[in-house]
């Protein structure tokens, strides 16, 4: 892994916290349409590291792997 890669995963941890730290301040005062709203956020977040996760997992098998790639492939 980069240090660019690594530094932008930090960057997501980073703001995953802080997104919660806000979330939990002032629970009371919050209604279900901010929960959702804060909920759909975190989980943003997450998917955007887990589909970042996996397009590094596929960057490695292709720098591993002894077939050519077809040109056109993604």
């Amino acid at each position: 892994m980069s240090s660019f890669e690594a530094v932008f995963l930090r960057k997501l941890d980073e703001l995953e916290a802080q997104l919660a730290k806000q979330s939990l301040e002032k629970p009371v005062a919050r209604d279900a349409f901010e929960f959702g709203h804060a909920s759909g956020t975190l989980h943003g977040i997450n998917h955007a590291r887990l589909a970042f996760l996996q397009l590094l997992e596929e960057k490695e098998k292709d720098a591993t792997s002894t077939q050519p790639r077809h040109p056109y492939s993604l």
